[in-house]
């Protein structure tokens, strides 16, 4: 069953800086158990990324002094949001998602890449196992010069969502999140494409991608119990 949505992704939660930021919920994002529930995290500066909340796993992240990252938990039901500690001298950008369509393990294929023109093209690590899977991504761009260019996200395999970012601000600083439900093809790894509106003067481009499984068809299930029925009947 390929993941969904549910309710209306969470606003962008953005800190003070060196504090630490918990983001809302959105609209009907209920936290119903086995979901999967996604954290996109963007946090402008530090040494070291802020710390993972208890109970979520870290899946991806990139940089050293300014750090994309995707964070991830299964539901348990009715869950808090998560906070991220602050980091001295950081401000923390962070937006929460809850996707229907879980199983197990869900974490599949990860991976980030940095350079400094535009596209930048994050290769996830292999290619994944199911039609269908989640596809993550998070971007960090920056410039010698203020300027209001944008970074967006595509994919070989999906077609993605904007979700969270600061595109259109006049900043040397942008980032943005995304996300894809369905993926079209798993015959090769998938990709995560960050392209800037404005490719010049780019000082950095910082990527990062996951995917994630997904649950068994229940239609799959249900003819698997009866084929087994059957063949029993021989017995």
């Amino acid at each position: 069953m390929a993941y969904a949505l549910v309710g209306t992704i969470g606003a962008v939660s953005t800190g003070s800086l060196s504090a630490s930021v918990t983001p809302a919920w959105g609209t009907n994002e209920n936290r119903n158990a086995n979901n999967l529930l996604v954290a996109f995290v963007f946090q402008s500066s530090g040494t070291v990324l802020t710390a993972t909340p208890s109970g979520w796993t870290k899946a991806v992240s990139a940089g050293t002094t300014l750090f994309p990252a995707i964070f991830y938990k299964v539901a348990a039901g009715s869950d808090s949001a998560p906070t991220f500690a602050g980091v001295t001298g950081a401000t923390i950008n962070a937006q929460l998602a809850e996707f229907s369509g879980n199983t197990a393990s869900p974490q599949d294929q990860t991976g980030s890449g940095n350079g400094a023109t535009s596209p930048l093209t994050v290769t996830l690590a292999a290619a994944d196992a199911t039609v269908g899977e989640l596809l993550l991504g998070a971007s960090y761009l920056s410039y010698t010069s203020s300027n209001t260019g944008n970074c967006t996200f595509t994919s070989n395999n999906a077609t993605f969502t904007a979700a969270g970012s600061n595109n259109g601000s006049s900043s040397t600083t942008h980032w943005a999140f995304g996300y894809a439900t369905g993926t079209t093809s798993n015959s090769g790894a998938d990709t995560v494409v960050s392209t800037a509106s404005v490719t010049t003067n780019i000082s950095t481009l910082q990527g990062v991608g996951a995917s994630f499984k997904v649950s068994p068809s229940p239609v799959g299930m249900t003819l698997s119990v009866n084929q087994a029925i059957k063949r029993a009947s021989f017995f």
